[in-house]
């Protein structure tokens, strides 16, 4: 811009220096809006790709898989309370799991949709509180299943503990 100027010789007239001086600052903002504009739409891609590419009503994981399992999931209750129970394996990878459910004609459902890639949680423990009442007249019911990824149901055993003991 100021170069252009400086060929037509007004390099060192007051003129010269206002104009390149306000086409400076709107070039400033321009860049800075069209940088602005450009994070936004990048972070609503990523958003939009977490969140669609993370939800699955799908499992990826059989009941009885040692990959993911040392210990099938199971029903815990222990006085009103309900947990999913189930062990990380000790010998694959052990990044974090978490189960979700639907329900489908009475019937409540759990499956893997997906795992994370962090975290090596090899032999631990897991248990997710079950809140939902819904749920747990289901439970209550021992209507509930594991879907399998062919879209089979394993039924999920209950376990009633007399002790707090969940573990």
């Amino acid at each position: 811009m100021f170069g252009l100027r400086k060929m037509h010789g007004m390099a060192n007239t007051p003129q010269a220096w206002t104009l390149a001086a306000a086409e400076a600052s709107n070039y400033g903002k321009v860049k800075y809006i069209t940088t602005m504009i450009l994070k936004n739409i990048f972070c609503l891609i990523i958003v939009l790709v977490t969140v669609t590419g993370c939800v699955s009503t799908k499992s990826i994981s059989s009941y009885n898989d040692k990959t993911y399992f040392k210990e099938s999931p199971k029903i815990v209750s222990y006085k009103d309370r309900y947990f999913l129970r189930f062990v990380y394996p000790d010998n694959t990878f052990a990044f974090f799991m978490m189960c979700e459910s639907k329900i489908n004609a009475d019937t409540l459902i759990y499956y893997l949709p997906v795992t994370t890639s962090s975290g090596n949680l090899r032999g631990k423990i897991q248990f997710q509180e079950i809140f939902k009442a819904n749920e747990i007249e289901i439970i209550k019911k021992k209507n509930v299943y594991w879907e399998e990824p062919d879209g089979s149901l394993v039924v999920m055993p209950l376990r009633c503990r007399k002790r707090p003991r969940l573990w």
